[in-house]
């Protein structure tokens, strides 16, 4: 059976310089919400963003956050959680998923990656349903500014390409 073409839910020329208020036109969401990362690492705002198609391979290849999600998605909550109180997965290795791990109880981290997985099956479950999505906002280096879930979810279903916001500028999440 051929894989079911994902589109996002805008379209722009590809790798031509657009005015970056472009995101909001298409998602206001993320438009917020990138606005909220770059000024968080204190990051100017870029007058342009170009609308790209990437391997997904290249977000995985330099993305910690998204690599480390994605293994953990495939891996399914109770067999990860399992490796988890176990210690086969340390906490430190979980600081890149949840900040500040260190200091929670079992009760309270169970609780703050149940809803990093709850995003993950949302998104993914939207997105097949669907058929589109809302393309994330992804830095020269290829690590997401935004849509982090998102790209997880894409991966996931097995898309190779993604469309995306890029972003001229060095980001390290």
């Amino acid at each position: 059976m051929p894989k079911r073409e994902l589109h996002p839910v805008c379209s722009y020329p590809l790798n031509v310089e657009l005015p970056v208020t472009m995101i909001n036109t298409c998602s206001p969401r993320t438009y917020e919400s990138m606005l909220r990362m770059l000024d968080l690492h204190r990051i100017p705002v870029p007058e342009t963003v170009m609308f790209r198609k990437i391997p997904i391979s290249t977000i995985l290849e330099n993305d910690e956050y998204v690599s480390r999600l994605l293994d953990y998605f495939r891996m399914g909550f109770g067999e990860f959680m399992a490796k988890v109180e176990v210690g086969k997965i340390s906490r430190e290795e979980l600081e890149d998923v949840v900040a500040g791990v260190s200091g929670m109880s079992l009760i309270e981290l169970r609780m703050k990656l149940f809803e990093r997985f709850e995003r993950v099956s949302a998104n993914n479950l939207r997105i097949r349903l669907s058929g589109v999505y809302h393309p994330p906002v992804v830095s020269r280096n290829y690590v997401v500014i935004d849509g982090a879930h998102r790209t997880v979810a894409l991966a996931h279903i097995g898309v190779d390409e993604i469309y995306c916001w890029f972003l001229d500028i060095q980001f390290w999440g």
